[in-house]
């Protein structure tokens, strides 16, 4: 012991002399201690990672590639609509113009008469406040896409158009809302 005390490069530290003296002795500390563990395998751990990984890009390539379900929708536009004036679609209309509307649905009309009811939100009433405004019945050839139509509203307000089947007239197809201000009014959009 006191031959290694003089030993270049230790410290009088007794826990550093005890490491000095059981790694001269063993020569080297850090292998004893690993073999005495049982080798460890980590083989079946990584193919269950690396299988988990694959499964889970395999679902989130489909579901991204996969083509998306188109959904029924009303267009609304201020000029009668066609190829030239879609991009023009907007929700905001001034109260006593025409509203050009067009009813998509990708699968075509199932029954040949749907039903289209305009319903009035009231804005001062927080909840409730609905009044139907509107409803008519239209004849339209079976296995149609698209209907089109025009409407006016006289006064301001958000308005509510829902589209159903006559087979099934509880059930509604589509919704779509716009609003109607008043363009003397400040803060009208257009």
């Amino acid at each position: 012991m006191k031959k290694l005390k003089h030993q270049k490069g230790l410290t009088s530290n007794g826990a550093s002399l005890r490491g000095a003296l059981a790694t001269k002795q063993s020569g080297n500390l850090g292998w004893i201690a690993s073999s005495a563990l049982p080798p460890r395998n980590d083989a079946p751990i990584l193919r269950l990672s690396f299988l988990t990984i694959f499964i889970l890009s395999v679902f989130v390539f489909c579901g991204f590639s996969l083509p998306q379900r188109q959904k029924p929708f009303i267009l609304f536009c201020p000029l009668p609509i066609n190829q030239d004036t879609i991009s023009s679609a907007t929700n905001m209309f001034k109260a006593g113009d025409k509203i050009y509307y067009m009813i998509y649905t990708p699968k075509g009309f199932q029954d040949d008469c749907i039903r289209i009811q305009l319903i009035k939100q009231d804005d001062k009433v927080p909840i409730g406040g609905y009044t139907v405004m509107y409803t008519q019945d239209v004849d339209v050839p079976l296995n149609a896409t698209t209907y089109s139509n025009d409407i006016t509203i006289p006064g301001k307000g958000i308005y509510i158009m829902q589209v159903a089947e006559m087979n099934n007239f509880r059930k509604a197809l589509m919704y779509g809302s716009f609003r109607v201000e008043d363009p003397t009014e400040s803060g009208f959009l257009h």
